[in-house]
């Protein structure tokens, strides 16, 4: 029991979770930063919710600016590092010719949380298992979200889509009111018997 809950606690309190929405202006180039210490674990994924052709750039460096991961133009991904470094790890989004609104997620699991694990206990399987399930569970919990986004992305064109029809229709009721109105008016003209005194 003592174990599990000493599992538990770690587990809440060894990782930052940060979850972020931003607008990319076009053609600009937005980058943000992480500090890792040795062996710190950054997850990172990412989802481009709306704009142009929903592709971006995306870019990993070191401490040092050296590159780390490289990716052009995708929709999404997820991305797994061990730092190597210590200091501020900076990753970029690159955009190309249209606004984009961008979903990105960042976990870093700290160093300490595993050693703490293995250090008063034997490091068995289930513990290793257990750190596996947590990380499976960021990922999914990244997943989420990018598709939280991406529906409250989905509901504002569906309403406007059901807006502009709803305007239509009215528009094309008050057109065949207006035409029926029209054609009567100019029928009864017509053939208006006129009275010669």
């Amino acid at each position: 029991m003592k174990l599990t809950q000493f599992i538990l606690s770690i587990l809440i309190y060894s990782y930052s979770v940060l979850s972020f929405t931003v607008t990319l202006k076009a053609f600009s180039r937005d980058c943000w930063f992480e500090h890792l210490n040795l062996q710190d674990v950054l997850l990172i994924s990412y989802d481009v919710v709306s704009g142009g052709d929903q592709l971006v750039d995306f870019e990993l460096l070191n401490p040092s600016g050296a590159s780390l991961q490289s990716t052009p133009a995708k929709k999404d991904a997820y991305y797994h590092y061990n730092a190597t470094d210590i200091g501020n790890h900076k990753f970029c989004f690159n955009n190309g010719p249209n606004d984009k609104s961008l979903s990105f997620h960042t976990n870093v699991i700290k160093k300490d949380a595993a050693e703490k694990v293995s250090k008063g206990q034997d490091a068995d399987k289930i513990e290793e298992e257990f750190l596996e399930l947590e990380r499976l569970i960021n990922q999914i919990n990244s997943a989420r979200s990018a598709a939280i986004s991406r529906s409250f992305y989905i509901n504002k064109q569906n309403n406007v889509i059901s807006k502009r029809i709803a305007w239509w229709g009215i528009f094309q009721i008050i057109t065949l009111v207006a035409v029926c109105a029209w054609q009567t008016y100019y029928i009864r003209k017509f053939f208006e018997i006129r009275r010669v005194v």
